[in-house]
């Protein structure tokens, strides 16, 4: 065997470890890709759940909200008549006083 035969076996074989390693290394990222995909769709499936979930809570909110708001407009509705009942009998107070008033003159 001469020299260069020598050498271009060692290259051969260092090259063949490259490529193995390499094959390795590669197999070994498909197979942490693989398990990074898994582990992405079961979050994605875990937030889907989530957002659904807050979604109903918000909805249970805002209707709370909106029967909340219906109790405030009749609750202001029911306190606007007591007081335009207050003024209108504070007016016949005042009058039938005057009235009584005028009559003793």
């Amino acid at each position: 065997m001469t020299v260069k035969s020598k050498k271009a076996d060692e290259k051969y074989d260092t090259l063949a470890r490259i490529e193995k390693k390499i094959d390795s290394m590669s197999s070994m990222t498909n197979n942490k890709i693989s398990c990074l995909e898994a582990k992405y769709d079961e979050l994605k499936e875990t937030f889907a759940f989530f957002r659904d979930d807050m979604f109903s809570h918000f909805d249970t909110v805002y209707k709370k909200l909106d029967f909340h708001k219906d109790e405030y407009h009749s609750i202001t509705y029911g306190m606007r008549r007591i007081e335009d009942e207050h003024r209108i009998i504070d007016h016949k107070t005042i009058l039938e006083r005057l009235n009584k008033l005028e009559s003793r003159n």
